[in-house]
């Protein structure tokens, strides 16, 4: 069929786009073969001027993949075709970034039945007809629009972009007395200027205006060599961040006259690829050695998030970029050992939740610095400000959802709920926009593609709790277990990896108890409550609700899978659920183990989580010495504390008689171990979990006395097994 939109409206959208320093955002609907044939006439695009392609289609271009997609995310291009048939949003968001002004992002919408019939089709095109900036051409014919109108913004704001580029000015009622800077009034503790650091000096070519308050901002905090200082630099996508950090980082480096040893991570090796390219572009003599670059006497390393929390590495100065991919306790600890502090993050976009970051970690940070500078990039770089594209996938993404302020009285004792479909959130964009505040808000690990996963597949659900009409709190769901019985034996046997079924495979495959595999799951995926009212029981009551739910549904368990942290962990040993499985390897973002969790319901399910977490106790403690060695010590002891008496070992007579003899300084401690570490698990419980610290770490994780010393302000040896002495007789009488 003859398309509507002609290429003489075709090149008049673009160019009125253009004209404005914007970019052209053109959907194309239809069957592959369609797509095929509208990309082959060159009256409408000329496909040698296709930069960048993502697609999963047989396409007569060189595509990128989900793989490795993310290494582009530093180049500029002029035109981008995204034609995958599983709509990656992760990608389609990342990818747009590098499109410059004037340039033309085609995306194809196929026609397949489970694409069109699916929520997410339905609620994205409703997207499409609300922006007029968007063009939709249509294999069936084009839901064309007005030309003419192209440009008019319903909101009657500025579309250029023109006016007053300024600093946007963080909240300071966060953060009391922190220094937010803006460009026309900096503000600085001390009046004092290296001679070096002069604004020419600092000057920087091709740089905006506030990349450049941003660079002399960040070098004069964090210039002086003796200063605890930190600096949180934030922007939205496709401002200039990274190359930022890079250019004030350079200028830090030369100003230098002692060398500098500078640890640089992020949540993936891959979000630093713009840093380092900016870096090497400034720095065009330095040499490059796998992970570590060498300028001068200067020394800039990349360092796993895992490897800086496991080894605390020297470093004059750590930068963290994309810090919103790090669990906040994590960059808490990290400010705690180092003295000087680079901070960047993305507040909206696909790199992470930024505004959990902003909202919970900038308090923390200013308890530990007193100098504390925040700087918040605003302008774009390679579009003017109002790009269609940008707000076309900020409104249909829900990256900018913002958080709603609680109104009127909370009490738990009003909260209701409800069982909510993706159909049910695609047609009420009113809930899906706070539903999403509240899960980006409470995860650093919120991507576009979760709206997806939200609205389509069949096995999530959501469970949302309201007080009135104020969505207050949601568990994100998922239904798991395998029923198929030549599928479940291929898991078994090693040979297949099930999609969605991640606590039937664990358990079956890599626990190896075969009748969990059959079980059906109730997993909680996530559980979010709002900030301003959590610690105060809403999370215990909304989790006792997805019982209830999952008990309704006839579900064998509810369990949970998560990156364990202390307080996390805390959370759900405290509401009945048992660890069954710990994995080995940290997780490389957030350097923590992945702990499953299940909560029985069925009477298998009992038998099961009773065997599987017995098992677990056993081996963990011989873990401890070895695999998980350097797991944190509040965390092993919370496990410990959290084992049923059921699987408590008794000490023996003779058992006995060593360590009574042990706490009354008649034998060594070496002869009284084995009954040492037989006692500590028998008597520790959540109360006395700080104090029994030490001795965990030398019983059972073997930690040399000089470490466990070090690591607990203890004055030498004789005072380590004193202590130990005392704790024992302490307990026993």
């Amino acid at each position: 069929m003859t398309d509507v939109i002609t290429p003489t409206k075709l090149a008049s959208y673009k160019h009125q786009l253009a004209t404005k320093q914007h970019r052209s955002t053109i959907f194309l609907a239809g069957s592959f073969q369609w797509l095929s044939s509208w990309l082959s006439r060159v009256e409408y695009l000329d496909v040698s001027a296709i930069d960048l392609v993502f697609s999963d289609q047989a396409l007569p271009f060189e595509s990128l993949s989900y793989k490795n997609y993310r290494h582009h995310l530093g180049t500029e291009n002029k035109t981008l075709l995204f034609a995958d048939s599983g709509f990656n949003l992760d990608a389609l968001s990342a990818l747009s970034g590098t499109l410059v002004a004037g340039g033309t992002c085609y995306v194809w919408l196929p026609d397949t039945q489970s694409f069109t019939n699916s929520h997410f089709y339905g609620y994205l095109k409703r997207h499409i007809a609300s922006h007029d900036d968007v063009l939709l051409i249509s294999e069936k014919g084009t839901d064309e629009k007005d030309t003419d109108e192209i440009g008019t913004d319903k909101k009657g704001t500025d579309e250029t972009g023109a006016g007053e580029s300024d600093f946007s000015e963080l909240e300071s009622d966060d953060i009391p007395s922190s220094e937010v800077v803006i460009p026309h009034a900096i503000k600085s503790g001390s009046s004092e200027k290296s001679p070096t650091l002069d604004e020419n000096w600092l000057k920087v070519d091709g740089a905006t205006q506030e990349q450049q308050v941003a660079i002399s901002t960040i070098v004069k905090s964090l210039e002086k060599p003796t200063q605890r200082s930190s600096v949180v630099l934030t922007a939205d996508r496709g401002r200039g961040k990274s190359s930022t950090l890079a250019l004030a980082l350079s200028k830090l480096l030369i100003a230098s006259e002692s060398p500098i040893r500078v640890v640089v991570s992020a949540p993936h090796r891959m979000a630093l690829g713009v840093f380092f390219t900016a870096l090497a572009k400034r720095l065009s003599d330095a040499v490059r050695q796998s992970d570590c670059f060498f300028w001068r006497d200067h020394q800039i390393e990349f360092v796993p998030i895992d490897g800086i929390v496991r080894e605390q590495p020297k470093a004059d100065l750590l930068i963290i970029d994309e810090a919103a991919g790090i669990p906040v306790y994590l960059l808490d600890k990290l400010s705690e050992h180092y003295a000087k502090l680079l901070f960047a993050s993305t507040i909206y976009g696909y790199e992470g939740a930024g505004k959990g970051f902003t909202n919970k970690f900038l308090p923390l940070l200013k308890r530990r610095f007193k100098k504390l500078t925040q700087l918040h990039i605003n302008q774009p770089i390679r579009w003017a400000q109002n790009d269609p594209l940008e707000q076309f996938l900020f409104d249909t993404c829900l990256l900018d959802a913002e958080l709603p302020e609680l109104t009127g009285e909370v009490a738990i004792e009003s909260v209701s709920y409800q069982t909510l479909s993706g159909q049910a959130l695609a047609d009420h964009d009113k809930l899906l926009k706070p539903l999403l505040a509240i899960l980006v808000t409470a995860h650093y690990q919120t991507k576009p593609s979760d709206l997806k996963l939200l609205l389509d597949d069949s096995a999530i659900s959501v469970i949302a709790q309201f007080s009135g009409e104020q969505l207050i709190g949601v568990a994100l769901l998922a239904e798991e277990g395998i029923q198929d019985e030549a599928l479940a034996q291929g898991v078994l046997n090693g040979q297949r990896r099930v999609k969605g079924h991640m606590v039937p495979q664990a358990l079956s495959q890599q626990l190896q108890i075969a009748s969990a595999i059959s079980l059906r799951y109730c997993r909680v995926m996530r559980i979010a409550i709002h900030p301003e009212i959590q610690g105060h029981g809403y999370g215990t009551a909304l989790l006792e609700q997805v019982k209830k739910h999952a008990t309704s549904l006839a579900y064998d368990a509810v369990a949970t899978s998560f990156a364990a942290s202390f307080n996390v962990t805390k959370f759900w040993l405290t509401s009945g659920f048992l660890p069954v499985k710990l994995g080995f390897s940290p997780d490389a973002s957030s350097g923590e183990h992945s702990l499953l969790l299940l909560k029985p319901l069925s009477a298998e399910a009992i038998a099961l989580s009773e065997f599987s977490a017995s098992e677990f106790y056993d081996a963990f403690c011989m873990w401890l010495s070895d695999e998980f060695k350097s797991l944190d010590y509040r965390l092993v002891a919370l496990l410990l504390a959290s084992m049923p008496t059921k699987f408590r070992p008794e000490l023996t007579e003779r058992q006995q008689q060593k360590l009574s003899a042990f706490a009354q300084n008649a034998s060594l401690y070496s002869m009284a171990r084995g009954a040492i570490s037989l006692w500590l698990r028998i008597q520790i419980n959540t109360e006395n979990i700080e104090s029994l610290l030490p001795l965990i770490a030398k019983a059972l994780m073997l930690k040399t006395d000089k470490q466990v010393c070090q690591d607990f302000g203890i004055s030498g040896k004789k005072a380590l097994y004193q202590q130990f002495q005392c704790l024992i007789k302490d307990t026993n009488d």
